[in-house]
């Protein structure tokens, strides 16, 4: 494939482009997170993206309660243990997802103060699991974009 420029896209180059897997992908947010990463580890991935399900799970798992999709600091303490088990696997995380309808709302919106609340939260989130990817869908589900942290 002839890229831009004098550059080759070969299978050799893909072949130095780090594997990633859904946390999502592998079993229910209700299993056992940290088996889930010893499987996507045992099996060559370097990286991961972490599911939101997966990590409210793992919050509710480690705090001893349901966890609220809100509650920042139980879900950053969450996010911690992530890095944790990630780090203690060989495995980074790669993009959180999903962060749903963040986009369409009208300025000076509840909706709109929301989503901008949620944006903070997830910063929070990011910085702790060690990411700086986000996924944003749009309020339909439609379309996909990342917003990439100041971190």
């Amino acid at each position: 494939i002839k890229m831009p420029g004098d550059s080759k896209l070969t299978r050799q180059s893909l072949a130095s482009i780090s594997l990633c897997y859904a946390s999502c992908s592998l079993g229910q947010p209700t299993d056992p997170l940290p088996e889930r990463l010893s499987h996507i580890a045992s099996a060559g991935f370097a990286y991961i993206e972490l599911s939101f399900p997966d990590l409210q799970a793992y919050a509710s798992q480690t705090e001893g309660r349901d966890v609220g999709e809100k509650e920042w600091d139980a879900l950053v303490r969450a996010a911690e243990g992530v890095k944790r088990l990630l780090a203690e696997r060989r495995l980074r995380c790669f993009i959180l997802q999903p962060f749903g309808q963040f986009e369409g709302w009208p300025e000076g919106s509840d909706e709109r103060k929301d989503a901008w609340e949620r944006v903070e939260g997830w910063i929070r989130i990011m910085k702790a699991v060690g990411t700086d990817t986000l996924q944003v869908r749009s309020p339909l589900g439609l379309l996909g974009a990342a917003l990439r942290a100041t971190t």
